[in-house]
């Protein structure tokens, strides 16, 4: 099952009532939040929620003016190795130099979660690319074990376009002296 909330104006105030529902849902597969300037008490309340929940797969909190303790909650999440949790969509985010690398450390040493886009979120261009490299490498080196075929299937066009811009970042070349 997928729910597709994106852009809804959600806030700080339903962010904390959907981490609490979450904590108790375990049919929910796909969960989209993206454009709903949750903030970061709302974006760490849903995340703290998350780490009960037995079904999610795929949580979207895009453009959500998400900050540094939510960067914080999302490492915490990401070493949870009983969650269902395989991709985690951060785009354009406003989680600062400190939390883009708490997200990349715990990602690099998840042994569950496959996806992390955390593209715009105001990380360093290092650690973009350290999450941009293990994402490559586990979905290029079959660490999509145990994802229901619908869903990987489902994913496929984000997939695409998520790989089509990883490449350009792994392959970008340094600013010449010049």
């Amino acid at each position: 099952h997928s729910l597709n909330l994106s852009d809804n104006a959600i806030r700080e105030a339903g962010g904390v009532s959907l981490g609490q529902a979450l904590a108790l849902n375990k049919s929910l597969r796909t969960l989209d939040l993206s454009l709903n300037r949750l903030g970061d008490a709302g974006g760490v309340a849903l995340l703290q929620g998350m780490t009960h929940n037995t079904g999610v797969h795929t949580l979207l909190v895009g453009c959500n003016q998400l900050g540094l303790e939510t960067a914080k909650a999302c490492a915490q999440l990401l070493l949870i190795p009983s969650l269902p949790l395989k991709g985690l969509h951060l785009f354009g985010n406003e989680f600062t130099e400190d939390g883009g690398y708490l997200i990349a450390d715990a990602f690099e040493r998840s042994t569950t979660v496959q996806t992390v886009d955390a593209r715009r979120a105001q990380i360093t261009p290092q650690d973009e690319e350290r999450i941009a490299r293990v994402t490559q490498r586990r979905l290029t080196s079959g660490h999509m074990q145990g994802v229901e075929a619908e869903e990987a299937a489902g994913g496929a066009s984000w997939k695409l376009g998520f790989a089509t811009e990883l490449r350009s970042l792994l392959v970008r070349k340094p600013p010449s002296n010049n």
